[in-house]
């Protein structure tokens, strides 16, 4: 149904939003967008790292594993400045294999977990220094 990247917090984490049924294209497009943000980034702090919070609490669908070629089809984590990838929604078996794929054949830095609160949690205690980061539930009622 539709994949959409936002700034989470400017040149620092970026918020995927994951709703519906989710084809390979939709993973093409927001890729795409990741990258953008991340080129963007690297421009303002070129030595800071860009983490990706993945919201896939209501996503109800992943295309196969074939139609994600094994996760590669996720260009981003190829980006040098590409940080940590925090996926919440983890009672998704695919999104699991995919996770250890990512892991073990590219070194991706990839978090799995359950809420969003502990997404935040996580890459506040990752990185300290990054001062300012919203509440999520308050942050996320405003992207409509």
């Amino acid at each position: 149904m539709s994949s959409k990247a936002y700034w989470y917090l400017q040149d620092h984490i970026i918020y995927v939003q994951n709703v519906g049924d989710l084809t390979a294209e939709d993973f093409r497009s927001v890729d795409k967008e990741i990258i953008a943000f991340m080129k963007e980034a690297k421009e303002s702090s070129p030595s800071a790292r860009v983490h990706v919070l993945v919201d896939s609490l209501q996503m109800t669908k992943l295309p196969s594993l074939l139609d994600l070629e094994g996760g590669r089809i996720l260009k981003y984590m190829q980006q040098p400045n590409c940080g940590t990838t925090v996926v919440v929604g983890v009672n998704n078996s695919l999104l699991n294999i995919i996770s250890r794929l990512l892991t073990a054949t590219m070194g991706v830095k990839l978090h799995m977990t359950d809420s969003l609160d502990k997404a935040v949690a996580y890459y506040k205690n990752l990185d300290p220094s990054v001062d300012g980061v919203p509440d999520v539930e308050a942050w996320k009622d405003n992207l409509s």
